[in-house]
Parts: structure tokens; C-alpha cells; sequence
């Protein structure tokens, strides 16, 4: 280690909520322990990496990414950190750093010991192990306290619940605003028109939100849906699981895992029952008016890039989209075509190659059909190239860990269905059959090109109110 003269320091400081509650390892101690440190050893400069909510179970850091770039540019020769979990939780990560920094630079833990020596390695592998298992230890606890906080009777929180005030951990009735909570439920049954017709009645009556505006849907939808008001719900039903250095997502819970809390009921069970019935019934109902039954969905590419084209409603309209207009407008001369027309120019095209059965056979003879078999083995040899990759990224740093072992299992899920997909043995294709009918319902239309339509390209060659495309259908025979 160099001590004194031009002895550039890089300090780095990582903290992720649960750890600053449970150990106190605010940023501001751990640098300034860092600091210190980098005094006593003569340090001449000093630079801060600070990771602020970051998990230390995942590699992926904004400040780590930075320190080990300022590594690779020989930009500093001691690192110094204030304990080994700072740095990492999981063994395997703590020992992949840790080898990283030392290429380059001196590493110095203020708050424990760390030599290069084999008995220094195995505790500090050890010690790596012990972080990990108390990560854990942590959040069972933080669990086990809010479980039992939730089974005495008490909200973890205030949730800031119309109609209520929380006072001393319980929440409590105010009268003023579950009177309006009561007006709001008797207007959504009593009255035609939604949500709309409510934000306006109130409105009108000078009744403003809490943030003294007009009020949204969102906050009308809310309410009624709330089941506070009852008087009885549920807590402990949604928990947030990690997916990466600083993201997650939240996921259900199984029912039997719900606590039953209590509160002071704002309004009458038999009210808000009708309410729910309504709001079912109009959901139904709007999903069953928004459902356009386009014939080729599913089935329909763009002819220009490729993509899939998704079909989609617009003031009233419906639209087959191309994927590439929701990256960039106007990136693909296809972006929307409306739905009447393709689906007429499809079923027409398909009533005409299923005319008579010469009709079928001579499209059939002009269409080059690809062995199937072929194709899956060249998707797989393709997936194989791609696992060889990511192995030598993994290899070489470009990744993590993490990110290598989602995109193998990934490799693996799709190497098994099309290995499914060999192993079935060829069986007599299904005609392609002759549509005499062409008064047909929609269903036995749909029925018909799921069964033998395998995909459908399209380019648009006028406007999307024109009924002028050039196309190629594909069977899967």
C-alpha cells in the first residue's frame, strides 16, 4: 500500500433501507469513518462512490459501476470501505469484487481486518457467509414484527383514508369526510353516467378533492372500491420481492396469509354491496363493448419490419398497429390500418385460395413450404450459439451472475419445447379445406384460421382508409 505521497483513495459507501433501520450504517458514518481512515493513512486524495438505496445482494450499482471504471483507468490505489457487507452480502459476490479491486488497488476495511493471507481469505469468506445469513435474519424479523403488529389490531401506517383520522396508531371517524364518502357510494348508485357524472355533481356543488382540485376517476375509483368502509379488511395481502439492485415488483399473497383488521364503519354493508354488484356489472359491460372481434388477430405481421401487429380501439375505431410505431411515430409506413378493411381483404383473399380445390392446390404449388423440422433444429443450434455467449460474457465480467443464470434458464425453458417439438413424430397434415359457405358467424371464421392460418404478412400500400395492401398468407401445411 502506498502511505503518503500521492495517495489517490476511493471511499465507498452503500446503504439499502432495512440495513440502515436494523444497524445504524448511515452514509454520513460510513464515510466519514472512511474519511478518517484515509487521514490516518496519509491519503493525498479523496473520491466518494455512494450507493443510496442500493441492495448489496445484487452487483449492479450506479456508484460500484463508477468505482470499478475509475479501477480499470488505474485512477486510484486504495479502496476503502467500512465492513465487508458494504460491499456485498453474498460470498460469491463479496470474493468476485474483492478480486476485481485488488488488481489494481489496495482494499481497507475500516471496521474489521483483511489480509491477503490463506487464513485471511477464509474468514473472510466466512464473515461474507455471516452477512448473507444476517440479511436474512433481518427481514424474517421485519416481517415477523409487522405479522404481529397487524394480528393485535394495529394498521402498520397511516394510509390517509378519506373519512378518517389516524390518532394514536387506530384510525377514527371524521364525520365531515365520511359524510362525503357516504354521498359519493349513494351517487354512483343512484346516478346514470359513471364517473363522469359524479366528478361533475361534485363539482357543481363546490366539492373539491383534498388537494383542492377537481377530483380524478382515480380517486372516485378508489373509493369505491375501498373495503375499509365496511368496517372489516385485509391486510398482509401484497408483499415486494427484489428483482434487482434497486427494483422490484409486488406480488400476491395465498388468502389463507391475510389478516382480518377492523375499523369504525363508514358505511352500511347493504350499500356498499350494491355498489360492488354495479361496478361489476358496468366492468363487464365495458370490457364487452371494447372487445372488437378482429378475425386475423393473433395472426398478423407487418410485411416492412416484422413485428406483430396488436389491434387497438380509437374513438371508436379499430386499428391493427404495427409494433414500430410505439418506438418511434412514423418509423414504419404500415403504423395503423383499420381493422374492417384488412380483415375484408384477408377473408376475401382466403375465400379465394379456398374456393374449389384446383384453387387450393395451385396456391398451395406456389407457396415454398420449409421443413419444420429444420426450422426447429436451426433455432436450436441458434440457442446453443447464444448460451456459448453468454457463458463467455459471464466469463469475462460483462455480466453478472444474476443476469447469466435468467438468460440460461430462459435458453433452457425454449431448448425444451422445441426439443418436445422434434420428438414428436410427423403425422398426416389436415387438408386445407374448400369454403363453400361464405356466410359464415364470426366464430366459425375465427375457428378456421386459427386451424390452418399460421401467419399473414401485410404492407399497406395507400392510406389506412384505403383497402390497398399487398399481402402473403401462410398455412401450416
Amino acid at each position: 500500500m502506498k502511505v503518503g505521497f500521492n495517495m489517490n483513495v476511493a471511499i465507498y459507501a452503500r446503504v439499502s433501507t432495512a440495513a440502515q433501520a436494523e444497524h445504524g450504517y448511515s452514509l454520513k458514518t460510513q464515510v466519514e469513518a472512511c474519511r478518517q481512515k484515509a487521514i490516518e493513512l496519509g491519503a493525498t486524495s479523496i473520491k466518494e462512490y455512494v450507493d443510496d438505496g442500493y441492495s448489496g445482494a445484487y452487483l449492479e450499482r450506479p456508484a460500484l459501476d463508477n468505482l470499478r471504471d475509475a479501477l480499470s483507468a488505474n485512477l486510484h490505489d486504495t479502496v476503502i470501505i467500512y465492513d465487508t457487507d458494504r460491499l456485498a452480502r453474498d460470498t460469491m459476490l463479496l470474493l468476485l469484487i474483492t478480486e476485481e479491486i485488488e488488481k489494481t488497488a489496495t482494499l481497507v476495511f475500516v471496521n474489521s481486518e483483511y489480509s491477503k493471507t490463506p487464513e485471511g481469505q477464509l474468514f473472510y469468506e466466512i464473515k461474507g457467509s455471516f452477512a448473507k445469513y444476517e440479511r436474512i435474519r433481518i427481514q424474517d424479523r421485519f416481517n415477523r414484527g409487522r405479522r404481529g403488529k397487524l394480528k393485535s389490531g394495529k394498521p402498520l401506517r397511516d394510509s390517509k383514508i378519506l373519512g378518517y383520522d389516524f390518532i394514536d396508531g387506530q384510525y377514527v371517524i371524521n364525520e365531515s369526510e365520511a359524510k362525503l364518502v357516504r354521498h359519493i357510494f349513494q351517487l354512483y348508485l343512484d346516478t346514470v353516467g359513471g364517473y363522469a357524472r359524479i366528478i361533475e355533481i361534485l363539482h357543481n356543488e363546490g366539492i373539491l378533492s383534498s388537494t383542492g382540485k377537481r377530483w380524478a376517476k382515480a380517486s372516485i375509483n378508489a373509493i369505491l372500491h375501498r373495503q375499509n368502509y365496511t368496517g372489516t379488511y385485509y391486510a398482509y395481502r401484497n408483499y415486494r420481492k427484489k428483482t434487482g439492485a434497486s427494483t422490484s415488483k409486488v406480488l400476491h399473497r395465498d388468502k389463507s396469509e391475510w389478516i382480518e383488521m377492523h375499523c369504525p364503519q363508514i358505511v352500511p354493508m347493504e350499500l356498499y354491496e350494491a355498489v360492488q354488484r354495479k361496478l361489476s356489472t358496468n366492468l363487464n359491460k365495458r370490457t364487452r363493448e371494447s372487445k372488437y372481434e378482429s378475425l386475423f388477430q393473433g395472426v398478423l405481421y407487418c410485411g416492412v419490419c416484422g413485428r406483430k401487429m396488436a389491434h387497438s380501439r380509437f374513438k371508436g375505431e379499430t386499428y391493427y398497429m404495427c409494433g414500430a410505431n410505439k418506438e418511434k411515430a412514423g418509423s414504419c409506413i404500415n403504423r395503423i390500418c383499420k381493422a374492417e378493411y384488412v380483415d375484408t381483404v384477408l377473408w376475401n383473399e382466403l375465400l379465394k385460395i379456398c374456393k374449389t380445390e384446383k384453387s387450393v392446390k395451385k396456391y398451395l404449388k406456389q407457396t415454398p413450404i420449409e421443413d419444420t423440422q429444420e426450422v426447429t433444429k436451426k433455432e436450436l443450434s441458434k440457442l446453443a450459439e447464444k448460451r456459448n455467449a453468454i457463458m463467455s460474457w459471464y466469463s469475462q465480467n460483462f455480466i453478472s451472475m444474476q443476469e447469466c443464470t435468467q438468460q440460461l434458464e430462459a435458453i433452457k425453458k425454449k431448448e425444451i419445447a422445441l426439443q418436445q417439438k422434434l420428438s414428436v413424430k410427423a403425422t398426416s397434415k389436415p387438408k386445407l379445406p374448400v369454403i363453400t359457405n361464405t356466410d359464415l358467424s364470426y366464430e366459425s371464421k375465427r375457428k378456421l384460421i386459427t386451424t390452418y392460418v399460421e401467419k399473414v404478412t401485410i404492407i399497406r400500400k395507400g392510406n389506412q382508409h384505403q383497402k390497398d395492401y399487398d399481402l402473403d398468407i401462410r398455412f401450416f401445411f
